[in-house]
């Protein structure tokens, strides 16, 4: 309720993980694929997955299967990309589930839209969000907080933000999720230390509902389509609109708009 993109979702936790003896917390992969399972059958939707952890690639097949399992149910997934950037080889593609093509990976970033240092990167990275000294609830105690740094940071910005867009459009399939998510992403703002391969996307959040609009856009941009019908993200375009959330659809050619239609 105080923290968080997305702050009035229900979140239902599913644990996979545990703390050893020597104090550090082991995920062991048939309790992440059980607790996979156990969303697909029970989730309750529209709903989102984010899934702040790290396997070896040995396990991709597993990974796989159940990931798309989820994604087939209308269940969009969100992957941490891994904290190996320190490391001699930090590229994303080494591990599961940030490697599948089904599940939205997530870089972390400082708040001078940098890499953070420890954010793994690479191809297998689809965006980038806010990573470095986020305060969230801990589980301590209903009112305990934390500040953490990582990807397991970054990723639930963008399971927030997916959840937003599942907000004004429950209908829609994981796939729409990422296309909204990627054209509302802010291009070419962050520094070169993203790494090699990394796309220049940095997670771009809208908090408000737009209101009535006044002008023409210049031209036809930052387009997706669902259901037989265009949307158009009329901020980035311009407009101010009426339409339920950030998006806009359009039945004409770019001259012929009069103003901004609502589509629900």
């Amino acid at each position: 309720k105080t923290y968080g993109v997305a702050r009035k979702t229900i979140i239902h936790a599913v644990k996979v993980c545990e703390k050893t003896s020597n104090g550090l917390w082991a995920c062991p992969v048939g309790q992440v694929l059980a607790a996979l399972q156990w969303i697909a059958e029970n989730a309750e939707k529209p709903a989102v997955i984010n899934l702040s952890i790290e396997n070896d690639n040995v396990h991709y097949a597993e990974y796989k299967e159940e990931v798309q399992k989820l994604v087939s149910r209308g269940i969009t997934v969100v992957a941490a990309a891994g904290n190996d950037g320190l490391k001699p080889d930090p590229d994303a593609c080494r591990q599961v589930p940030a490697k599948l093509a089904s599940a939205i990976t997530v870089g972390a970033t400082t708040q001078r839209d940098e890499r953070y240092s420890k954010s793994s990167w690479g191809s297998c990275v689809d965006i980038w969000a806010p990573g470095q000294d986020i305060m969230s609830a801990h589980f301590d105690s209903d009112s305990a907080t934390v500040m953490w740094s990582g990807t397991s940071m970054a990723a639930p910005h963008v399971a927030g933000a997916a959840a937003q867009v599942l907000q004004w459009y429950p209908g829609i399939t994981p796939g729409s999720v990422r296309s909204v998510l990627l054209f509302r992403a802010t291009d070419g703002k962050l520094s070169n230390s993203i790494g090699a391969g990394s796309p220049n996307k940095l997670l771009y959040v809208l908090d408000t509902l737009c209101v009535e609009g006044y002008r023409r856009p210049k031209q036809c941009v930052h387009q997706f389509s669902h259901a037989g019908k265009t949307y158009t993200d009329c901020a980035r375009d311009g407009w101010l609109t009426w339409a339920r959330g950030p998006w806009c659809c359009h039945d004409a050619a770019c001259g012929d708009w009069s103003r901004c239609k609502t589509c629900k």
